[in-house]
């Protein structure tokens, strides 16, 4: 539309067209190739010393994947009322850590043709086919690692197991070889006052795994993650070898999804709240939400007389039951308050590049809530 095409910079319209532009645009994409990620690679690989190796990490965390574990804000478990830190096991390429452990024939399967395809990944990054082999051996060794002190997911359903509240200092004496007022700071935010970490034995191995892993062991792993998240939304070759291995050969599926089905996706993903307030723009119009508000509000106080008038019932009951009936938050349609993109760039320069930059805004925003 003429909107669309006239939008100003930063507006919700100018983000939806050119970061569903910049994914349509496949002549682009595969004309850049690897192109607009050779300073994330340059960042891995002038990684000089343990600190280096942590401020890169912090910054892949905030802008493309998580290497070595999972890090973001979460609803205090213990206590609603606040938002804190959270810490848990994480940094595998495989779907399960059991992929890595299990002895029975299709986990070996699974290991092999994982193996294989990091390999091949490096091989598209521009790695020769013996630089790639050796690179894919460290990456499943680390892994292997990572997962073998991970728990299983039958350990994982238990709340109280997997709830445990850290102070920063607590944190640190944990695992002393991680300098973690580096990592975050180097995201941006202040070391929190309480962590939530969740699996402490799989930290007290990482701890281990910093000063026993070589360092450029380290960078073919960060590059890994990198290429492992970055694929998708690269040239052909890289999107048919993600969707071999992963979708094809893990999952099933039988055909890639049209490319305007995965750019909507992605851009969905992004820039959610932006693509709704477009879409409720056009199919919802104020006075419709007016009236199913109105619709709803009659549902409540009926179901209030009912309560008021019911005979099976005590009062003290009734009185609960209204308590609660009155809590109720109305949610039609849409929000009220949209959530708010001013500061996000979108260009159409390069997909791979919005992808991460809508990544990285949406991690500060969710690391933003902590405290």
């Amino acid at each position: 539309t003429s909107k669309l095409k006239n939008a100003k910079a930063g507006s919700i319209e100018q983000l939806v067209r050119d970061f569903y532009k910049s994914g349509m645009d496949s002549a682009n994409v595969e004309k850049l190739g690897i192109t607009p990620m050779k300073s994330e690679f340059e960042k891995i690989q002038n990684i000089k010393s343990r600190k280096g190796l942590l401020k890169v990490l912090a910054h892949m965390h905030l802008t493309s994947s998580a290497p070595m574990f999972s890090f973001g804000s979460t609803t205090d478990e213990k206590n609603s009322r606040f938002v804190i830190a959270a810490l848990s096991q994480g940094g595998i390429g495989l779907p399960d850590r059991d992929y890595y452990t299990n002895k029975d024939k299709r986990s070996a399967q699974v290991r092999k043709k994982y193996v294989e395809h990091v390999q091949k990944m490096f091989e598209l990054s521009g790695d020769s086919e013996a630089t790639a082999k050796k690179e894919a051996a460290t990456v499943m060794a680390i892994e292997t690692q990572l997962a073998k002190h991970s728990r299983t997911r039958v350990e994982r359903r238990d709340p109280n197991k997997n709830y445990n509240a850290f102070t920063f200092a607590k944190l640190q004496k944990l695992t002393p070889n991680f300098d973690w007022t580096t990592f975050f700071v180097s995201q941006g935010i202040k070391p929190p006052k309480k962590t939530d970490v969740g699996q402490p034995e799989f930290f007290q191995n990482l701890n281990k795994m910093i000063k026993t892993v070589k360092l450029n062991d380290w960078k073919s792993y960060l590059k890994w993650n990198l290429l492992r998240r970055a694929a998708p939304y690269l040239n052909s070759a890289f999107v048919k070898e993600s969707f071999n291995f992963g979708s094809k050969f893990m999952r099933g599926a039988k055909k890639m999804r049209p490319r305007w089905k995965r750019v909507l996706s992605s851009t969905n993903g992004a820039l959610g709240q932006a693509v709704g307030q477009l879409y409720v723009k056009k199919y919802f119009p104020e006075d419709a939400k007016v009236k199913a508000k109105a619709i709803v509000k009659t549902l409540l106080t009926s179901m209030g007389n009912s309560i008021k008038n019911n005979t099976w019932m005590s009062d003290k009951t009734k009185k609960l039951a209204l308590v609660k009936l009155d809590s109720f938050h109305v949610k039609i349609g849409y929000p009220d308050k949209w959530k708010d993109y001013t500061g996000l760039k979108i260009g159409t320069d390069s997909y791979i590049q919005n992808i991460m930059r809508a990544t990285e805004f949406a991690t500060k925003k969710d690391l933003a809530k902590i405290g």
